[in-house]
């Protein structure tokens, strides 16, 4: 793993404030994909974890919810019995 210099410390906390975790969440929350793109062009290093459902075929009550996670190109899904919880 690459050591970060002073400066690229201070600039990742001055961006995404991460002493305040809330603040973090509430930013990717309301962000566009283009604002997240422009996020990992300025830190390629970060890992992003993301999470979809996957539905059956009609009438099928269930699903797949799957978890793909970027810093190591692995996806794990869990069948789930049921879409509805």
């Amino acid at each position: 793993m690459s050591e970060l210099k002073d400066e690229e410390v201070k600039k990742m906390m001055d961006f995404i404030k991460m002493d305040d975790f809330d603040f973090f969440l509430k930013y990717l929350e309301n962000a566009s994909l283009e604002e997240i793109g422009e996020f990992l062009k300025e830190f390629p290093d970060t890992r992003i974890t993301e999470m979809d459902t996957v539905l059956g075929c009609e009438g099928s009550r269930r699903a797949l919810l799957t978890f793909h996670f970027s810093g190591c190109s692995f996806m794990m899904a869990y069948l789930l019995d049921s879409k509805e919880s």
